[in-house]
């Protein structure tokens, strides 16, 4: 666990296009979006045109997960309404107001450059550039931290805890499409291992309840096909919480 001394608060530079362009011609803007006003949103519902630029600033803004997965992730991030995936009235308020489009988080160690954060607590990875920006947020499903035992494929008995560890680590090896778990729990596609032979974050299902696999750190498979730029060497912060600000 990294102490809170470590951490440094950033902005978050991924308010994009969109924001710029809003703060330089707010009347042009203002005629592109076509939602009614937050305010109207419950009453009057949330019409075709108006979801379509809501999902364009959260691509805009990094939530890369395929729809309904990255409204989700929105949703774990801002905590605006319930995680379910649906732009309902408080989420569409939400996105409208830009909370969660230019938020504040802090600079994990080691400062600087690309590494991958993972916060156990609300599900999602943030993703940190060269510049060490944030500018891909995913959701992802770590251990369920209760035990198992279950019969495996081959007949054998696998069981443990579904624990996901917390520290900071480095990718250690990378593996390709056909990879499976040596214990013979499944598949484990584009693992990437950060504390072997026993954790890696790989494709696998990722639902919005978030926590569900053994102990890796699952990806949906078009976010991990992102995640398989990722050289041996780069950090992995895994986190219980990640504060935001």
């Amino acid at each position: 666990m990294l102490s809170p001394r470590s951490e440094v608060t950033v902005g978050l530079a991924i308010a994009g296009a969109a924001a710029a362009f809003a703060m330089a011609n707010p009347e042009a803007a203002e005629a592109q979006n076509p939602c009614p006003a937050p305010t109207e949103l419950a009453k009057r519902g949330i019409p075709q045109p108006c979801r379509d630029f809501l999902m364009r600033q959260l691509d805009i803004a990094g939530y890369d997960d395929p729809y309904p997965l990255n409204v989700a992730t929105y949703q774990k991030v801002t905590e605006a309404g319930p995680v379910d995936g649906d732009v309902g009235p408080i989420t569409a308020r939400s996105i409208l107001q830009g909370k969660g489009l230019n938020v504040a988080y802090p600079e994990l160690k080691p400062q600087g450059g690309p590494k991958i954060a993972i916060d156990k607590s609300r599900q999602v990875s943030f993703l940190y550039s060269r510049t060490g920006r944030i500018h891909k947020i995913f959701s992802v499903s770590t251990g369920t931290e209760e035990p198992y035992k279950e019969r495996v494929a081959d007949g054998r008995i696998a069981e443990g805890d579904a624990h996901t560890p917390t520290g900071i680590f480095k990718i250690k090896s990378r593996h390709g499409p056909e990879y499976k778990s040596s214990k013979g729990l499944g598949e484990m596609p584009y693992a990437r291992f950060f504390l072997p032979p026993a954790y890696a974050f790989h494709s696998g299902n990722v639902s919005f309840k978030g926590r569900g696999s053994h102990g890796c750190v699952r990806y949906n498979p078009s976010s991990m096909q992102y995640m398989r730029r990722y050289p041996v060497g780069t950090p992995v912060v895994i986190r219980e919480g990640i504060s935001t600000s």
